[in-house]
């Protein structure tokens, strides 16, 4: 089976009449420059973020050119789409070219994008902070920053350890103190903090705080290319265009939320791709020996566990992997199954940290208050009482985090006890009196706790999600048995069953479209790029938020933030929907057409 393309334009493939074979044209000449002229233009849009981020430094107070930066990005995901377009063109005797103009220009614009200023992101000051803890072997997940901050000598051993760290330089003093969400412990598991630590290691107390964030944002770049790397050898295994490596490799929001905002996504998203390239190596390894193949199983459930371990959102995928396997070999799938939820027993079990220390300390204290993140708050506040404020960061995450969240918000704000009407958003259609019975009916009950419909929004959401990837488990395992057929489906169920899981999360930040940017690269589909392009545009939300006064919205008044949270951000994913879905009915035809013409793939 040939490399499988929408678009592609074959060279030496068999013409339709007679055996006569295509000869390389100026067209294929002209495409390639085409691909480098997309880069280039990628690449001309983060020098552009680099001459404008200055007022993005932390207590800047120069004017920030927010949606300048919106624009930019937009124009950098039409010029990857662009560029895509052209390199699915490109035959593929002229594939190691392309593979070089499209790996320059991904690293050449990461490395841009590494000495910009960070752009309306500071979550690597509690990445650099967790590291430092880590190395000096405490737990990030027993003390907060603020506790830390605001010790007093003769507490507590190991956070007066923590205080001494804080101010063994003027850099770790300035770091622990801009961290965000200062009043939560970590949240953040223990394969992330080992990469942290590992950082941390190389960087001198001493060196300044920008030493410090470029240090730990080239770390997550070298996962991010790994996973590019990755990302080719199964565009090679599933046999489709080298082309669509750009997907992940130009996409602008993966550049800017990675090598610009020094998110850790990259490191669970490596293992991910790992996990699932190892289970495609294991599914398409006709020949190989028995053991071969349950190290390549073995392998496959590590790599997923430590991703687990990293950020706990590739667990999402286990269920998919396991049923791979199972389609070929059920004793394979349980040594898969098994590895696997040791491994990551293994890795997330230091994040438990037993309460007789906190029990003890909210004694002494009188109580340590608790930290309220309302819907869409930007930075959590202390609360009134003696002690540092604290609180478990995945407990309140889970509890209580909502952003961009279009899906999850419409049920929860349908749900949600108000005391007038008048404080309900333009979408909420049911009646005060039944959200009112529907939260005296959860309170009666003990449910759900200060916000029963949270809670219930949660089980509802996950409900669905449950049903729909119990109907793809089941199309997986019922697919008939061919490596082509196989190789054909399996990447686009992936990526559909991950693209569902971040829809109906009540927290979409745009960063987390970097765990299935990966698999979009096998979905044929370019409006994942567009797609990327357009959830960008969440951070219009701080140029909203700078706004004053009210604004009216079908009846309702907002305030700037308020209006993107209840009318803006339902625009931003109805284009995001448009495109995807627009571009998948577009491809199916184009690729309809060009079987019918005989110019096209041959299966």
């Amino acid at each position: 089976m040939p490399f499988d393309d929408t678009g592609a334009d074959f060279l030496l493939q068999p013409a339709k009449h007679g055996g006569k074979q295509r000869i390389l044209g100026p067209q294929h000449s002209q495409a390639l420059q085409n691909v480098a002229l997309g880069g280039c233009a990628v690449l001309m849009v983060f020098l552009a973020l680099f001459l404008i981020s200055g007022p993005f430094e932390y207590g800047s107070t120069k004017s920030r050119p927010i949606l300048a930066v919106v624009g930019l990005l937009l124009a950098a995901a039409l010029a990857a789409f662009w560029g895509l377009g052209k390199a699915t063109k490109v035959p593929l005797s002229q594939r190691k070219i392309l593979l070089v103009i499209i790996l320059g220009f991904a690293i050449s614009t990461r490395l841009v994008a590494l000495f910009t200023c960070p752009i309306l992101e500071i979550d690597y000051y509690r990445y650099i902070w967790d590291g430092k803890v880590v190395a000096e072997g405490l737990s990030p997940f027993q003390h907060s920053p603020a506790q830390v901050l605001e010790s007093r000598p003769g507490t507590h051993a190991p956070l007066e350890r923590l205080a001494a760290l804080s101010m063994r330089s003027e850099s770790n003093h300035i770091i622990v103190g801009r961290i965000h969400y200062e009043n939560y412990t970590s949240i953040y598991p223990p394969v992330s903090q080992l990469v942290f630590a590992a950082t941390m290691k190389w960087i001198p107390d001493s060196a300044s705080v920008e030493a410090h964030i470029f240090a730990i944002k080239f770390a997550l770049v070298l996962f991010d290319l790994a996973t590019l790397m990755l990302i080719y050898w199964l565009l090679v295994l599933f046999k489709v265009h080298p082309g669509w490596l750009i997907t992940y490799a130009w996409n602008p929001l993966v550049i800017k939320e990675i090598a610009n905002g020094g998110h850790l996504d990259s490191i669970a998203t490596f293992f991910l791709i790992l996990s699932l390239w190892a289970v495609v190596r294991w599914t398409v390894a006709e020949r190989a020996s028995k053991w071969s193949k349950m190290w390549m199983a073995v392998g496959g459930a590590t790599a997923l566990a430590l991703g687990v371990g990293a950020k706990l959102f590739p667990v999402v995928l286990f269920p998919a992997l396991v049923i791979i396997i199972a389609k070929r070999s059920w004793l394979s799938a349980g040594l898969f199954a098994a590895v696997f939820g040791l491994v990551t027993w293994v890795s997330i079990l230091p994040m438990y940290q037993p309460g007789g220390y906190r029990t003890r300390l909210q004694h002494e204290s009188g109580g340590i208050g608790e930290v309220t993140v309302a819907a869409n708050e930007e930075q959590a506040k202390k609360t009134q009482g003696g002690g540092a404020a604290s609180r478990d960061g995945l407990v309140g995450f889970f509890s209580s985090w909502r952003m961009n969240d279009p899906v999850f918000s419409t049920i929860y704000l349908n749900l949600k006890h108000y005391q007038r009407d008048a404080n309900c958003p333009w979408f909420v259609i049911t009646s005060g009196n039944w959200r009112n019975q529907f939260f005296q009916w959860w309170q009666q009950r003990q449910l759900g706790g200060e916000d029963p419909a949270f809670w219930a929004t949660k089980l509802f959401t996950l409900g669905l999600f449950a049903i729909v990837y119990g109907w793809q488990l089941v199309v997986l395992y019922r697919v008939e048995w061919t490596t082509e057929r196989w190789l054909a489906v399996l990447p686009r169920r992936l990526l559909w069953i991950m693209a569902l899981f971040l829809l109906i999360q009540p927290t979409v930040n745009p960063w987390y479209f970097v765990w299935i940017a990966p698999l979009a690269c096998f979905s044929k589909n370019r409006g994942w790029i567009i797609a990327s392009g357009l959830l960008m545009l969440y951070y219009a939300r701080f140029w909203f938020k700078s706004l004053s006064g009210t604004f009216e919205l079908a009846g309702c008044h907002y305030s700037g933030a308020g209006l993107f949270d209840h009318g803006f951000v339902f625009l931003e994913f109805g284009l995001i929907f448009g495109a995807v879905l627009y571009f998948c009915f577009y491809e199916r035809q184009n690729k309809k057409m060009l079987i019918n013409s005989g110019d096209g793939i041959r299966e």
